[in-house]
Protein backbone atom coordinates (compact mmCIF):
# COMPACT_ATOMS: atom_id res chain seq x y z
CA UNK A 1 0.00 0.00 0.00
CA UNK A 2 1.36 3.34 -0.74
CA UNK A 3 2.15 5.59 2.48
CA UNK A 4 2.44 9.17 2.28
CA UNK A 5 5.93 9.24 2.78
CA UNK A 6 9.01 8.70 0.44
CA UNK A 7 8.30 4.96 0.60
CA UNK A 8 10.34 3.82 -3.40
CA UNK A 9 7.61 1.64 -3.56
CA UNK A 10 4.89 3.90 -3.80
CA UNK A 11 4.12 7.09 -5.87
CA UNK A 12 5.73 10.42 -4.45
CA UNK A 13 3.26 12.55 -2.94
CA UNK A 14 5.22 14.48 -0.23
CA UNK A 15 5.36 14.75 3.39
CA UNK A 16 1.86 13.50 5.41
CA UNK A 17 -0.55 16.13 5.70
CA UNK A 18 0.35 17.88 9.53
CA UNK A 19 -3.75 18.14 11.17
CA UNK A 20 -3.85 21.04 13.90
CA UNK A 21 -3.75 19.66 17.57
CA UNK A 22 -7.77 21.36 17.53
CA UNK A 23 -8.95 18.96 14.22
CA UNK A 24 -11.48 16.41 15.67
CA UNK A 25 -11.28 14.29 12.37
CA UNK A 26 -9.50 10.89 12.84
CA UNK A 27 -7.06 10.40 10.36
CA UNK A 28 -4.71 8.02 9.37
CA UNK A 29 -1.46 8.29 7.04
CA UNK A 30 -1.55 4.80 5.77
CA UNK A 31 -4.97 4.76 4.81
CA UNK A 32 -7.15 5.87 1.70
CA UNK A 33 -8.25 9.08 -0.03
CA UNK A 34 -11.82 8.02 1.66
CA UNK A 35 -10.42 8.52 5.05
CA UNK A 36 -9.45 11.80 4.85
CA UNK A 37 -13.02 12.94 4.96
CA UNK A 38 -14.78 13.53 8.95
CA UNK A 39 -15.85 10.34 10.73
CA UNK A 40 -19.17 11.84 12.16
CA UNK A 41 -21.91 13.70 10.42
CA UNK A 42 -21.27 17.60 9.19
CA UNK A 43 -23.58 20.27 11.14
CA UNK A 44 -26.00 20.52 8.46
CA UNK A 45 -26.46 17.19 6.78
CA UNK A 46 -28.45 17.71 3.68
CA UNK A 47 -25.80 20.92 2.43
CA UNK A 48 -23.00 20.35 0.26
CA UNK A 49 -19.66 20.06 1.36
CA UNK A 50 -18.09 23.45 0.97
CA UNK A 51 -14.88 25.50 2.06
CA UNK A 52 -17.17 28.11 4.21
CA UNK A 53 -18.52 25.41 6.22
CA UNK A 54 -15.51 23.53 7.58
CA UNK A 55 -12.28 26.39 6.41
CA UNK A 56 -10.77 23.87 4.54
CA UNK A 57 -8.91 23.20 1.29
CA UNK A 58 -11.71 21.92 -0.87
CA UNK A 59 -11.82 19.24 -3.17
CA UNK A 60 -13.59 20.84 -6.37
CA UNK A 61 -15.27 18.40 -8.18
CA UNK A 62 -17.42 20.71 -10.15
CA UNK A 63 -14.24 21.40 -12.32
CA UNK A 64 -13.37 18.18 -13.04
CA UNK A 65 -13.77 16.26 -16.51
CA UNK A 66 -15.69 13.38 -16.66
CA UNK A 67 -13.25 10.09 -15.74
CA UNK A 68 -13.09 7.31 -17.35
CA UNK A 69 -14.53 3.81 -16.13
CA UNK A 70 -11.15 2.64 -15.49
CA UNK A 71 -10.12 5.46 -13.55
CA UNK A 72 -13.34 5.54 -11.87
CA UNK A 73 -12.97 1.85 -10.85
CA UNK A 74 -9.17 2.76 -9.61
CA UNK A 75 -10.76 5.61 -7.12
CA UNK A 76 -13.11 3.21 -5.89
CA UNK A 77 -16.42 4.68 -7.34
CA UNK A 78 -19.09 2.58 -8.80
CA UNK A 79 -19.28 2.71 -13.03
CA UNK A 80 -23.00 4.06 -12.39
CA UNK A 81 -22.03 7.13 -10.80
CA UNK A 82 -20.19 9.17 -13.78
CA UNK A 83 -23.27 10.69 -15.19
CA UNK A 84 -24.24 12.02 -11.82
CA UNK A 85 -20.83 12.90 -11.40
CA UNK A 86 -20.32 16.90 -11.39
CA UNK A 87 -23.88 16.97 -9.33
CA UNK A 88 -22.62 14.07 -7.04
CA UNK A 89 -23.92 14.92 -3.50
CA UNK A 90 -24.76 12.34 -0.11
CA UNK A 91 -26.48 12.93 3.22
CA UNK A 92 -23.71 12.19 5.34
CA UNK A 93 -19.66 12.04 5.19
CA UNK A 94 -20.40 7.93 6.02
CA UNK A 95 -21.71 7.96 2.70
CA UNK A 96 -18.77 9.89 0.62
CA UNK A 97 -16.40 7.78 2.91
CA UNK A 98 -17.80 4.43 1.57
CA UNK A 99 -18.12 5.89 -2.71
CA UNK A 100 -14.95 7.11 -2.47
CA UNK A 101 -12.39 4.88 -0.87
CA UNK A 102 -10.15 5.11 -3.02
CA UNK A 103 -6.94 2.44 -2.14
CA UNK A 104 -3.88 5.58 -3.28
CA UNK A 105 -1.59 2.14 -4.27
CA UNK A 106 -3.23 1.38 -7.32
CA UNK A 107 -3.23 4.66 -8.28
CA UNK A 108 -1.27 6.25 -10.75
CA UNK A 109 -0.01 9.86 -10.96
CA UNK A 110 -1.15 10.09 -14.65
CA UNK A 111 -4.84 8.81 -13.28
CA UNK A 112 -4.81 11.23 -11.11
CA UNK A 113 -3.25 14.34 -13.30
CA UNK A 114 -6.38 12.95 -16.06
CA UNK A 115 -8.85 13.68 -13.49
CA UNK A 116 -7.76 17.06 -13.69
CA UNK A 117 -8.31 16.70 -9.33
CA UNK A 118 -7.67 20.11 -7.86
CA UNK A 119 -7.01 21.54 -4.46
CA UNK A 120 -8.41 24.86 -3.53
CA UNK A 121 -6.41 26.48 -1.05
CA UNK A 122 -8.66 28.80 1.00
CA UNK A 123 -7.33 31.94 2.73
CA UNK A 124 -7.62 30.24 6.32
CA UNK A 125 -5.11 27.28 5.86
CA UNK A 126 -2.48 27.11 7.98
CA UNK A 127 1.00 27.12 6.48
CA UNK A 128 3.42 24.04 7.34
CA UNK A 129 4.71 25.21 10.61
CA UNK A 130 1.07 25.72 11.63
CA UNK A 131 1.75 29.33 13.59
CA UNK A 132 0.10 31.44 10.77
CA UNK A 133 -2.57 31.03 8.02
CA UNK A 134 -1.11 31.01 4.68
CA UNK A 135 -3.07 32.85 2.04
CA UNK A 136 -3.35 30.86 -1.16
CA UNK A 137 -5.78 31.69 -3.54
CA UNK A 138 -4.39 29.55 -6.07
CA UNK A 139 -5.57 26.30 -7.85
CA UNK A 140 -2.93 23.76 -7.42
CA UNK A 141 -2.51 19.80 -8.34
CA UNK A 142 -3.04 17.18 -5.32
CA UNK A 143 0.47 15.79 -5.74
CA UNK A 144 1.74 19.69 -6.27
CA UNK A 145 0.07 20.48 -3.47
CA UNK A 146 1.13 18.21 -1.36
CA UNK A 147 4.55 18.00 -2.59
CA UNK A 148 4.88 21.64 -1.89
CA UNK A 149 4.09 21.03 1.99
CA UNK A 150 1.02 22.82 2.18
CA UNK A 151 -1.18 21.73 5.31
CA UNK A 152 -4.24 19.63 4.51
CA UNK A 153 -6.09 19.57 7.34
CA UNK A 154 -9.29 18.16 5.78
CA UNK A 155 -9.84 16.83 2.11
CA UNK A 156 -13.92 17.66 1.55
CA UNK A 157 -16.38 17.32 -1.73
CA UNK A 158 -17.98 20.52 -3.33
CA UNK A 159 -21.07 19.17 -4.62
CA UNK A 160 -22.57 22.14 -5.15
CA UNK A 161 -25.73 22.67 -6.87
CA UNK A 162 -26.28 21.99 -10.71
CA UNK A 163 -27.15 25.08 -12.46
CA UNK A 164 -30.61 24.86 -14.72
CA UNK A 165 -28.52 24.83 -17.66
CA UNK A 166 -26.17 22.16 -16.89
CA UNK A 167 -29.42 20.06 -15.99
CA UNK A 168 -30.99 20.76 -19.36
CA UNK A 169 -27.15 19.18 -21.08
CA UNK A 170 -27.31 16.15 -18.77
CA UNK A 171 -30.69 15.17 -19.70
CA UNK A 172 -30.13 16.09 -23.64
CA UNK A 173 -27.05 13.87 -23.38
CA UNK A 174 -29.10 11.24 -21.73
CA UNK A 175 -31.65 11.31 -24.35
CA UNK A 176 -28.98 11.28 -27.14
CA UNK A 177 -27.35 8.67 -25.69
CA UNK A 178 -30.74 6.80 -25.81
CA UNK A 179 -31.41 7.20 -29.43
CA UNK A 180 -28.40 5.79 -30.23
CA UNK A 181 -30.60 2.44 -30.72
CA UNK A 182 -28.80 -1.20 -31.63
CA UNK A 183 -30.38 -3.77 -33.77
CA UNK A 184 -31.80 -5.35 -30.80
CA UNK A 185 -33.67 -2.62 -29.79
CA UNK A 186 -35.24 -1.98 -32.90
CA UNK A 187 -36.26 -5.67 -32.73
CA UNK A 188 -37.24 -6.24 -29.85
CA UNK A 189 -40.11 -9.26 -31.24
CA UNK A 190 -36.98 -11.41 -32.68
CA UNK A 191 -34.01 -13.44 -31.04
CA UNK A 192 -31.24 -12.16 -29.69
CA UNK A 193 -27.88 -13.73 -30.16
CA UNK A 194 -25.50 -14.62 -27.23
CA UNK A 195 -22.36 -13.00 -27.26
CA UNK A 196 -19.83 -15.35 -26.22
CA UNK A 197 -17.89 -14.00 -22.71
CA UNK A 198 -14.49 -14.46 -22.34
CA UNK A 199 -12.14 -14.22 -19.00
CA UNK A 200 -9.99 -11.44 -18.40
CA UNK A 201 -6.04 -12.83 -18.82
CA UNK A 202 -3.61 -12.08 -16.60
CA UNK A 203 -0.17 -10.23 -17.21
CA UNK A 204 1.65 -13.65 -18.02
CA UNK A 205 -1.08 -14.64 -20.29
CA UNK A 206 -0.93 -11.13 -22.18
CA UNK A 207 2.71 -12.27 -23.10
CA UNK A 208 2.50 -15.78 -23.87
CA UNK A 209 -0.50 -14.22 -26.50
CA UNK A 210 1.80 -11.30 -27.63
CA UNK A 211 4.55 -14.14 -28.50
CA UNK A 212 2.04 -16.47 -29.87
CA UNK A 213 1.21 -13.80 -32.24
CA UNK A 214 3.92 -12.17 -32.83
CA UNK A 215 5.19 -16.19 -34.22
CA UNK A 216 1.91 -16.56 -36.01
CA UNK A 217 2.78 -13.35 -38.24
CA UNK A 218 6.30 -14.71 -39.12
CA UNK A 219 4.66 -17.83 -39.81
CA UNK A 220 2.16 -16.13 -41.85
CA UNK A 221 4.71 -14.77 -43.92
CA UNK A 222 6.36 -17.30 -44.58
CA UNK A 223 3.60 -19.17 -45.66
CA UNK A 224 2.82 -16.21 -48.14
CA UNK A 225 6.13 -16.13 -49.83
CA UNK A 226 5.92 -19.94 -50.58
CA UNK A 227 2.61 -19.52 -51.91
CA UNK A 228 3.19 -16.35 -53.82
CA UNK A 229 6.06 -18.39 -55.74
CA UNK A 230 3.71 -21.30 -56.47
CA UNK A 231 1.18 -19.02 -57.96
CA UNK A 232 3.77 -17.46 -60.22
CA UNK A 233 4.64 -20.80 -60.91
CA UNK A 234 1.02 -21.99 -61.66
CA UNK A 235 1.19 -18.05 -64.25
CA UNK A 236 4.10 -19.62 -66.53
CA UNK A 237 2.90 -23.10 -66.38
CA UNK A 238 -0.45 -21.74 -67.46
CA UNK A 239 0.76 -19.99 -70.29
CA UNK A 240 3.02 -23.12 -71.38
CA UNK A 241 -0.13 -24.94 -71.64
CA UNK A 242 -1.68 -22.45 -73.64
CA UNK A 243 1.26 -21.83 -76.16
CA UNK A 244 1.27 -26.11 -76.54
CA UNK A 245 -2.29 -26.49 -77.38
CA UNK A 246 -2.94 -22.68 -79.18
CA UNK A 247 -5.74 -21.88 -76.37
CA UNK A 248 -6.45 -18.39 -74.68
CA UNK A 249 -4.65 -18.33 -71.50
CA UNK A 250 -7.48 -17.26 -69.28
CA UNK A 251 -9.42 -20.85 -70.70
CA UNK A 252 -6.56 -22.58 -69.17
CA UNK A 253 -6.74 -20.85 -66.17
CA UNK A 254 -10.68 -21.62 -65.78
CA UNK A 255 -9.37 -25.40 -66.18
CA UNK A 256 -7.30 -25.41 -63.64
CA UNK A 257 -8.47 -23.17 -61.47
CA UNK A 258 -9.75 -24.99 -57.84
CA UNK A 259 -13.55 -25.28 -57.17
CA UNK A 260 -14.98 -24.07 -54.10
CA UNK A 261 -16.28 -26.75 -52.12
CA UNK A 262 -20.54 -26.15 -51.54
CA UNK A 263 -21.74 -28.29 -48.75
CA UNK A 264 -25.13 -28.34 -47.59
CA UNK A 265 -26.16 -28.18 -43.99
CA UNK A 266 -26.69 -31.74 -42.58
CA UNK A 267 -30.02 -32.96 -41.38
CA UNK A 268 -30.99 -32.63 -37.48
CA UNK A 269 -29.92 -35.40 -36.33
CA UNK A 270 -30.22 -36.82 -32.70
CA UNK A 271 -26.78 -37.43 -31.84
CA UNK A 272 -25.69 -33.35 -32.20
CA UNK A 273 -29.13 -32.69 -29.84
CA UNK A 274 -27.56 -34.78 -27.10
CA UNK A 275 -24.29 -32.84 -27.69
CA UNK A 276 -26.33 -29.35 -27.48
CA UNK A 277 -28.15 -30.57 -24.66
CA UNK A 278 -25.28 -32.12 -22.68
CA UNK A 279 -23.01 -29.21 -23.34
CA UNK A 280 -25.73 -26.47 -22.00
CA UNK A 281 -26.07 -28.69 -18.90
CA UNK A 282 -22.41 -29.27 -18.18
CA UNK A 283 -21.78 -25.26 -17.97
CA UNK A 284 -25.12 -24.12 -16.56
CA UNK A 285 -23.21 -23.41 -13.25
CA UNK A 286 -19.43 -22.57 -14.68
CA UNK A 287 -18.30 -18.73 -14.89
CA UNK A 288 -17.12 -17.02 -18.59
CA UNK A 289 -13.75 -18.73 -19.35
CA UNK A 290 -13.85 -21.26 -17.73
CA UNK A 291 -16.52 -23.37 -19.33
CA UNK A 292 -15.67 -27.06 -20.58
CA UNK A 293 -15.18 -27.72 -24.22
CA UNK A 294 -16.83 -29.63 -26.82
CA UNK A 295 -14.01 -32.56 -26.41
CA UNK A 296 -14.11 -32.49 -22.49
CA UNK A 297 -17.90 -32.74 -22.85
CA UNK A 298 -18.20 -35.94 -25.62
CA UNK A 299 -15.35 -37.46 -22.86
CA UNK A 300 -18.12 -37.27 -20.02
CA UNK A 301 -21.17 -38.24 -22.53
CA UNK A 302 -19.19 -41.67 -22.51
CA UNK A 303 -19.38 -41.63 -18.78
CA UNK A 304 -22.84 -40.86 -18.55
CA UNK A 305 -25.51 -43.85 -19.51
CA UNK A 306 -28.23 -41.24 -19.83
CA UNK A 307 -25.99 -40.70 -23.36
CA UNK A 308 -26.48 -44.33 -24.79
CA UNK A 309 -28.23 -43.42 -28.33
CA UNK A 310 -28.74 -47.26 -28.88
CA UNK A 311 -30.97 -47.69 -25.75
CA UNK A 312 -32.72 -44.15 -26.10
CA UNK A 313 -36.42 -44.11 -27.20
CA UNK A 314 -37.58 -43.06 -30.55
CA UNK A 315 -39.95 -40.09 -28.80
CA UNK A 316 -36.88 -38.57 -27.52
CA UNK A 317 -34.30 -38.99 -30.69
CA UNK A 318 -37.56 -36.81 -32.15
CA UNK A 319 -37.33 -34.34 -29.65
CA UNK A 320 -33.44 -34.04 -29.36
CA UNK A 321 -33.96 -33.62 -33.83
CA UNK A 322 -36.42 -30.46 -33.18
CA UNK A 323 -34.64 -29.22 -30.69
CA UNK A 324 -31.47 -28.90 -33.37
CA UNK A 325 -33.90 -27.75 -36.28
CA UNK A 326 -35.22 -25.28 -33.53
CA UNK A 327 -31.77 -23.72 -32.62
CA UNK A 328 -30.23 -23.77 -35.91
CA UNK A 329 -34.00 -21.38 -36.78
CA UNK A 330 -33.39 -19.37 -34.00
CA UNK A 331 -29.47 -18.89 -34.67
CA UNK A 332 -29.93 -17.92 -38.36
CA UNK A 333 -32.61 -15.18 -37.84
CA UNK A 334 -31.13 -14.16 -34.62
CA UNK A 335 -29.94 -10.26 -33.82
CA UNK A 336 -26.95 -9.61 -33.10
CA UNK A 337 -27.23 -7.52 -29.96
CA UNK A 338 -25.03 -4.39 -30.32
CA UNK A 339 -24.15 -2.50 -33.28
CA UNK A 340 -19.99 -3.40 -32.99
CA UNK A 341 -21.61 -7.57 -33.24
CA UNK A 342 -23.44 -6.53 -36.50
CA UNK A 343 -20.19 -4.95 -37.90
CA UNK A 344 -18.35 -7.45 -36.98
CA UNK A 345 -20.62 -10.24 -38.70
CA UNK A 346 -21.44 -8.12 -41.54
CA UNK A 347 -17.49 -8.46 -42.38
CA UNK A 348 -16.91 -11.95 -41.82
CA UNK A 349 -20.06 -12.95 -43.95
CA UNK A 350 -19.79 -10.49 -46.49
CA UNK A 351 -15.88 -11.60 -47.19
CA UNK A 352 -16.54 -15.20 -47.40
CA UNK A 353 -19.93 -13.94 -49.93
CA UNK A 354 -16.72 -11.91 -51.81
CA UNK A 355 -14.91 -14.97 -52.35
CA UNK A 356 -17.90 -17.21 -53.69
CA UNK A 357 -18.94 -14.38 -55.84
CA UNK A 358 -15.25 -14.13 -57.48
CA UNK A 359 -15.62 -18.22 -57.80
CA UNK A 360 -18.46 -17.93 -59.41
CA UNK A 361 -16.81 -15.51 -62.07
CA UNK A 362 -13.75 -17.38 -62.77
CA UNK A 363 -14.92 -20.70 -62.95
CA UNK A 364 -18.58 -20.65 -64.16
CA UNK A 365 -18.35 -16.91 -66.59
CA UNK A 366 -21.28 -15.45 -64.44
CA UNK A 367 -21.31 -11.73 -63.39
CA UNK A 368 -22.83 -10.62 -60.07
CA UNK A 369 -22.98 -7.55 -58.74
CA UNK A 370 -24.37 -7.29 -55.01
CA UNK A 371 -24.59 -3.87 -53.04
CA UNK A 372 -24.81 -3.76 -49.63
CA UNK A 373 -25.28 -0.85 -47.34
CA UNK A 374 -26.41 -0.16 -43.67
CA UNK A 375 -30.31 -0.15 -43.22
CA UNK A 376 -29.91 2.06 -40.19
CA UNK A 377 -28.43 5.77 -39.29
CA UNK A 378 -26.47 4.54 -35.60
CA UNK A 379 -25.08 0.85 -37.52
CA UNK A 380 -21.85 0.29 -38.48
CA UNK A 381 -22.00 -1.73 -40.91
CA UNK A 382 -20.14 -0.84 -43.79
CA UNK A 383 -21.44 -0.45 -47.62
CA UNK A 384 -19.42 -2.28 -50.13
CA UNK A 385 -19.50 -3.72 -53.51
CA UNK A 386 -19.01 -6.72 -55.01
CA UNK A 387 -19.10 -7.39 -58.25
CA UNK A 388 -17.34 -8.63 -61.15
CA UNK A 389 -15.19 -6.15 -63.64
CA UNK A 390 -18.04 -6.05 -66.02
CA UNK A 391 -21.10 -5.25 -63.71
CA UNK A 392 -18.97 -1.96 -63.28
CA UNK A 393 -19.12 -1.41 -67.44
CA UNK A 394 -22.92 -2.68 -67.36
CA UNK A 395 -23.15 0.26 -65.26
CA UNK A 396 -21.27 2.87 -66.99
CA UNK A 397 -22.40 2.26 -70.17
CA UNK A 398 -26.30 1.04 -69.84
CA UNK A 399 -27.37 2.85 -66.81
CA UNK A 400 -25.28 5.97 -67.60
CA UNK A 401 -24.34 5.77 -63.82
CA UNK A 402 -21.40 4.96 -61.34
CA UNK A 403 -21.68 2.27 -59.18
CA UNK A 404 -20.17 3.82 -56.34
CA UNK A 405 -22.95 6.54 -56.99
CA UNK A 406 -25.72 4.20 -56.65
CA UNK A 407 -24.10 2.98 -53.32
CA UNK A 408 -24.17 6.10 -51.52
CA UNK A 409 -27.67 7.24 -53.13
CA UNK A 410 -28.82 3.41 -51.53
CA UNK A 411 -27.69 4.26 -48.48
CA UNK A 412 -29.09 7.43 -48.19
CA UNK A 413 -32.42 6.10 -49.05
CA UNK A 414 -31.77 3.23 -46.37
CA UNK A 415 -31.15 5.40 -43.46
CA UNK A 416 -33.97 7.97 -44.43
CA UNK A 417 -36.85 6.11 -46.09
CA UNK A 418 -38.98 5.67 -42.42
CA UNK A 419 -39.19 9.38 -41.88
CA UNK A 420 -42.13 9.83 -43.27
CA UNK A 421 -42.89 7.46 -46.02
CA UNK A 422 -45.97 5.83 -47.03
CA UNK A 423 -46.59 2.46 -44.85
CA UNK A 424 -47.23 -0.39 -47.15
CA UNK A 425 -48.08 -3.37 -45.14
CA UNK A 426 -51.71 -3.84 -45.74
CA UNK A 427 -53.88 -6.76 -47.31
CA UNK A 428 -53.97 -5.64 -50.37
CA UNK A 429 -50.81 -4.04 -50.86
CA UNK A 430 -49.08 -7.43 -49.95
CA UNK A 431 -51.49 -9.55 -52.32
CA UNK A 432 -50.56 -6.90 -55.12
CA UNK A 433 -46.75 -6.94 -54.57
CA UNK A 434 -47.04 -10.90 -54.39
CA UNK A 435 -48.92 -10.72 -57.93
CA UNK A 436 -46.78 -8.53 -59.70
CA UNK A 437 -43.86 -10.55 -58.26
CA UNK A 438 -45.02 -14.06 -59.77
CA UNK A 439 -46.01 -12.38 -63.07
CA UNK A 440 -42.72 -11.02 -63.20
CA UNK A 441 -41.07 -14.26 -62.37
CA UNK A 442 -43.18 -15.92 -65.59
CA UNK A 443 -42.35 -13.22 -68.05
CA UNK A 444 -38.51 -13.63 -67.21
CA UNK A 445 -38.53 -17.03 -68.08
CA UNK A 446 -40.41 -17.02 -71.17
CA UNK A 447 -39.89 -13.86 -72.71
CA UNK A 448 -42.85 -13.09 -73.45
CA UNK A 449 -43.59 -9.96 -75.55
CA UNK A 450 -47.39 -10.40 -75.21
CA UNK A 451 -47.56 -8.49 -72.31
CA UNK A 452 -48.19 -10.10 -68.85
CA UNK A 453 -48.94 -13.72 -68.65
CA UNK A 454 -51.92 -14.37 -65.82
CA UNK A 455 -50.91 -16.66 -63.01
CA UNK A 456 -53.21 -19.32 -62.54
CA UNK A 457 -53.10 -21.16 -59.00
CA UNK A 458 -56.71 -23.53 -59.67
CA UNK A 459 -54.81 -24.72 -62.75
CA UNK A 460 -51.02 -24.56 -61.92
CA UNK A 461 -50.50 -27.77 -63.41
CA UNK A 462 -52.42 -27.40 -66.92
CA UNK A 463 -51.72 -23.55 -67.16
CA UNK A 464 -48.11 -23.01 -66.02
CA UNK A 465 -46.18 -26.30 -66.02
CA UNK A 466 -47.17 -28.22 -69.16
CA UNK A 467 -47.47 -24.90 -71.16
CA UNK A 468 -44.50 -23.06 -69.66
CA UNK A 469 -42.64 -26.07 -68.25
CA UNK A 470 -42.29 -23.77 -64.95
CA UNK A 471 -42.57 -24.97 -60.99
CA UNK A 472 -42.39 -22.75 -57.81
CA UNK A 473 -39.89 -23.15 -55.73
CA UNK A 474 -39.35 -21.82 -52.16
CA UNK A 475 -42.83 -21.55 -51.06
CA UNK A 476 -43.18 -20.77 -47.62
CA UNK A 477 -43.09 -23.99 -46.11
CA UNK A 478 -47.03 -24.84 -44.21
CA UNK A 479 -48.49 -22.40 -46.47
CA UNK A 480 -51.15 -23.51 -48.96
CA UNK A 481 -49.78 -22.15 -52.42
CA UNK A 482 -53.37 -20.22 -53.56
CA UNK A 483 -54.38 -16.87 -54.95
CA UNK A 484 -53.78 -14.54 -52.32
CA UNK A 485 -56.91 -13.43 -52.53
CA UNK A 486 -58.14 -15.89 -50.54
CA UNK A 487 -55.29 -15.51 -47.58
CA UNK A 488 -57.32 -13.39 -45.18
CA UNK A 489 -54.32 -13.29 -42.31
CA UNK A 490 -52.11 -10.61 -42.72
CA UNK A 491 -48.82 -12.52 -41.28
CA UNK A 492 -48.93 -15.24 -44.28
CA UNK A 493 -48.83 -12.83 -46.86
CA UNK A 494 -46.11 -10.95 -45.19
CA UNK A 495 -44.05 -14.47 -45.20
CA UNK A 496 -45.30 -15.17 -49.01
CA UNK A 497 -44.25 -11.57 -50.00
CA UNK A 498 -41.03 -11.49 -48.55
CA UNK A 499 -39.94 -14.48 -49.90
CA UNK A 500 -40.47 -13.59 -53.37
CA UNK A 501 -38.87 -10.15 -52.22
CA UNK A 502 -35.61 -12.21 -51.27
CA UNK A 503 -35.06 -14.78 -54.20
CA UNK A 504 -36.49 -17.75 -51.87
CA UNK A 505 -39.80 -18.40 -53.82
CA UNK A 506 -39.28 -18.13 -57.51
CA UNK A 507 -39.91 -20.15 -61.01
CA UNK A 508 -37.82 -22.44 -62.24
CA UNK A 509 -37.61 -24.60 -65.25
CA UNK A 510 -38.45 -28.22 -65.17
CA UNK A 511 -35.37 -30.51 -65.56
CA UNK A 512 -34.95 -33.26 -68.40
CA UNK A 513 -36.30 -35.87 -65.91
CA UNK A 514 -39.01 -33.38 -64.67
CA UNK A 515 -40.28 -33.06 -68.23
CA UNK A 516 -40.53 -37.23 -69.40
CA UNK A 517 -42.39 -37.48 -66.21
CA UNK A 518 -44.74 -34.44 -66.96
CA UNK A 519 -45.26 -36.19 -70.31
CA UNK A 520 -45.56 -39.10 -69.21
CA UNK A 521 -48.68 -38.19 -66.68
CA UNK A 522 -50.49 -36.15 -69.59
CA UNK A 523 -50.15 -39.09 -71.99
CA UNK A 524 -51.99 -41.24 -69.08
CA UNK A 525 -54.58 -38.55 -68.53
CA UNK A 526 -55.76 -38.28 -72.20
CA UNK A 527 -55.85 -41.91 -72.33
CA UNK A 528 -58.03 -42.41 -69.15
CA UNK A 529 -60.33 -39.69 -70.98
CA UNK A 530 -60.18 -37.28 -67.98
CA UNK A 531 -60.15 -33.82 -67.73
CA UNK A 532 -57.22 -31.84 -67.43
CA UNK A 533 -58.60 -28.84 -65.97
CA UNK A 534 -61.55 -28.00 -63.07
CA UNK A 535 -64.80 -27.06 -64.94
CA UNK A 536 -66.06 -23.08 -65.17
CA UNK A 537 -68.78 -22.66 -63.92
CA UNK A 538 -71.86 -23.08 -65.96
CA UNK A 539 -73.92 -19.82 -67.26
CA UNK A 540 -77.68 -19.08 -65.69
CA UNK A 541 -78.70 -18.30 -69.51
CA UNK A 542 -77.14 -21.53 -70.75
CA UNK A 543 -79.30 -23.47 -73.13
CA UNK A 544 -80.51 -19.66 -75.00
CA UNK A 545 -79.79 -18.41 -78.40
CA UNK A 546 -76.69 -16.09 -78.47
CA UNK A 547 -76.64 -14.64 -81.78
CA UNK A 548 -74.48 -11.76 -82.85
CA UNK A 549 -75.95 -8.29 -82.83
CA UNK A 550 -75.66 -5.30 -84.71
CA UNK A 551 -74.92 -1.91 -83.28
CA UNK A 552 -78.01 -0.58 -84.15
CA UNK A 553 -79.74 -3.82 -82.57
CA UNK A 554 -77.71 -2.92 -79.42
CA UNK A 555 -79.19 0.25 -79.15
CA UNK A 556 -82.74 -0.10 -79.52
CA UNK A 557 -82.23 -2.63 -77.28
CA UNK A 558 -81.05 -0.62 -74.51
CA UNK A 559 -83.80 2.52 -75.77
CA UNK A 560 -85.96 -0.06 -74.66
CA UNK A 561 -84.81 -0.87 -71.23
CA UNK A 562 -84.55 2.75 -70.51
CA UNK A 563 -88.19 3.39 -71.35
CA UNK A 564 -89.65 0.19 -69.64
CA UNK A 565 -87.67 1.36 -66.42
CA UNK A 566 -88.49 4.61 -66.43
CA UNK A 567 -92.32 3.72 -67.21
CA UNK A 568 -91.96 1.24 -64.08
CA UNK A 569 -90.60 4.25 -62.29
CA UNK A 570 -93.43 6.24 -63.09
CA UNK A 571 -96.21 3.76 -61.69
CA UNK A 572 -94.16 3.09 -58.67
CA UNK A 573 -94.78 7.08 -57.81
CA UNK A 574 -98.30 7.48 -59.15
CA UNK A 575 -99.39 4.80 -56.76
CA UNK A 576 -97.29 5.73 -53.44
CA UNK A 577 -99.29 8.98 -54.28
CA UNK A 578 -102.73 7.55 -54.22
CA UNK A 579 -101.70 6.08 -50.78
CA UNK A 580 -101.15 9.01 -49.41
CA UNK A 581 -104.79 11.05 -50.99
CA UNK A 582 -106.60 7.63 -48.79
CA UNK A 583 -104.54 7.92 -46.17
CA UNK A 584 -106.11 11.76 -45.84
Amino acid sequence: MAHWSNDPGAPNFGPPPQLPASSSTLYDSHSSLGNFLPRESPPNASTSYTASTYNNPTLDWSSMAPPSDQEMGQLGIPSQYPAQFPSFSAPSAAGFTTKLNAPLDNVSMDSISRLNMRITTASSAMSPSGTAPLALDASMGVHAGVARGTTVPLLTLSTAEVSDEEAEEEEEEEEEEYARSTLKQRHPNKPVAVIRQCRKLTESQKTAAKLTTQINKEKNQRVMADVVSVATGRIREANTLAEKHSVPVHRINKLIGNPGIVKQPRRPNAANGLVAQKFDEYNADRPAGSKLKLKDVRERMKLDPECDLKTMSEDKKEELRGMVAQRREIKSVAVRPTNRSAARTAQIKLKNIGRELLEVDEQCGAYNITLFTRGHLDDSVKPCVLASPEAHDFFTDVLKLNVWDVLRLFEQWACTRKKGAPVRDSLGSNRKEIVEAMQAGIGFHTNSNRGKIPMSFKNFEHDIMEKYKLKVVGWPDGLEMKNPSDIGSIDDLRRINRAWKSGQARFMELTSAEKKELAAKIKAREEAGEVATRKRAERSDKGGTHARRTTAAKSAAKRTQVKARRAKQRAESSSSRSDEGEQV
